[in-house]
């Protein structure tokens, strides 16, 4: 059975919590302030955003994978929103953004993401090429 609503968002975050469990920020910090911050930017858009949001490292950043996702519970559209998310090795930077350009929902959440990235960069190594990379990426979004 899938979960829908807020029960959806609640499982995104356990689900994320656990995932990202034992992960660091660049300074430090539990990753799962990351997803937890983009999550709070999108809520107000719905419950699949904030869902989503909760999500959208974990199939790139965790060995967690999308049929894990539907297995647990998480509806087929959250689950190919989180698909969309996720950056492929084999895909370039900009290739990602562009496809991601084509999708309200997901276009919204990685502004989210590049936002909070954005904020939290400043204790990161090499920050400024990264960060050039995240506002270009900004922009392609916004426009």
């Amino acid at each position: 059975m899938r979960t829908v609503g807020y029960p959806c968002v609640e499982l995104a975050k356990t689900i994320a919590t656990n995932a990202h469990e034992g992960q660091k920020r660049w300074g430090g910090e539990p990753y799962i302030i990351h997803p937890e911050a983009v999550a709070k930017t999108v809520a107000g858009y719905g419950w699949q955003y904030e869902a989503i949001a909760w999500l959208h490292d974990v199939v790139e950043d965790t060995p967690l994978t999308l049929g894990y996702l539907l297995d647990a519970g998480m509806p087929y559209e959250t689950v190919c929103a989180v698909e969309l998310l996720t950056h492929r090795e084999e895909q370039t930077y900009l290739a990602y953004i562009l496809e991601l350009r084509k999708h309200e929902m997901v276009r919204r959440i990685k502004l989210a993401d590049i936002e909070c990235n954005l904020n939290d960069s400043k204790d990161m190594k090499n920050k400024n090429s990264v960060r050039d990379k995240w506002m270009l990426a900004a922009h392609i979004l916004s426009v």
